[in-house]
Formats: structure tokens, C-alpha cells, sequence
């Protein structure tokens, strides 16, 4: 297997791609673990290759559901070799996405987690910015954006000196503060 990518689409969330034989062609694919049914570019499959008789029904992310033609393809991943009947789809953003329905997903998925983590992972994760062998950041910052970090945690040390109400009536007298408290509380701010 062709060493992969792994893209940060944020939330923790990875998208995993690499390269496998399909139809004895070097392709592209995602391999998707929320995806119950393999699919492939219609470009890809050779017409005697399509099951006239059979079509499977996909639901999108979006939860659209559309039918479309069936083909049996071969796959080959590290010597595994697979027959298998994928959906065919005229348009699709990788030329192949693999799904739960591959026999040997969960040994490609780990492979290419494993892959992702001892190579370069780090390039395009989340905090890229930051040295991991020291503390420094490697972008040094700007004399605004220190003020505002500043002004940013001076006015966390304030609000975490809040006395915390103990009895309901403490409680009731700062009910008409609320809202002024969310307005005022940083971690808020960008929620």
C-alpha cells in the first residue's frame, strides 16, 4: 500500500486516503468506516463488468437516496486479493471509497492509522503551530495579538474569582446577572 494522507476536517474528525489495485489499475480511495457499501467512479468499471440486474440504494450525508447500477470489481491490497460488488456512481471525489462491506477494512484501516501516525501525521493536524520538542511556539507572535492574549487572561483570572452563590438567595440575586455573566465569560466568546 502506497503511504496515505491523513486531512484534519476538524472535530477530531480525519479523513483517511491511500492508493490500492482496482481492477488491476493503481487508484484512489477513502476509506470511510461510516459507509456500509464500496463504491467506485463510473469512469473505472468496464461494461461487462456491471450487474444489469442488480442496484443498490445509497443514502448521502446529506440523506439523499439514490439508486445505482452494480459491478464486480477485483481488488487487491497487499496481496489480498477480493472480488468485489461495488456501486457505481457517474460522480464521486475519490476515484474509489472503500467501505465497512471490504473483507479486510479493518486491517486497511488500522494499516493506514498506523501508517498516518508513524509518518508525518503531525503536518496538517490542528496544532501544527506549536514546537513539539519545546515550549516555544514556532510563529512568534505580533505586539497586538500578545496585548489581546494579555487582556484575554487577566480577564479569566477575574472571572474565576467569582464568588460562587451558596444559598438560593444568592443564587436569585445574580439570576438578572446571567446574562451579563455569558457576555463576559471568555470561554464564551467564540462559542
Amino acid at each position: 500500500m502506497t503511504k496515505g494522507r491523513v486531512l484534519w476536517l476538524g472535530h477530531n474528525i480525519a479523513k483517511y486516503t491511500t492508493s490500492m489495485l482496482a481492477n488491476k489499475e493503481r487508484r484512489n480511495i477513502l476509506i470511510d468506516y461510516g459507509c456500509r457499501q464500496s463504491v467506485i467512479k463510473e469512469a473505472y468499471v468496464q461494461p461487462d463488468q456491471w450487474d444489469p440486474n442488480t442496484q443498490v440504494l445509497i443514502t448521502c450525508v446529506h440523506g439523499d437516496r439514490e439508486t445505482y447500477p452494480v459491478a464486480t470489481i477485483e481488488i487487491n491490497w497487499r496481496g489480498h486479493e477480493e472480488y468485489l460488488s461495488v456501486g457505481v456512481i457517474p460522480e464521486l471525489g475519490e476515484d474509489m471509497i472503500i467501505g465497512t462491506d471490504y473483507e479486510a477494512f479493518p486491517q486497511l484501516l488500522n494499516t493506514a492509522n498506523q501508517d498516518h501516525i508513524s509518518d508525518s501525521w503531525w503536518e496538517e493536524a490542528p496544532f501544527v503551530s506549536f514546537n513539539i520538542e519545546g515550549n516555544n511556539p514556532i510563529r512568534k507572535l505580533s505586539k497586538a495579538q500578545k496585548r489581546k492574549q494579555n487582556r484575554l487572561y487577566q480577564k479569566e483570572t477575574v472571572s474565576s474569582k467569582t464568588p460562587v452563590p451558596d444559598s438560593p438567595k444568592a443564587i436569585m440575586s445574580m439570576a438578572g446577572q446571567f446574562q451579563q455573566a455569558q457576555r463576559e465569560d471568555p470561554t464564551l466568546k467564540n462559542a
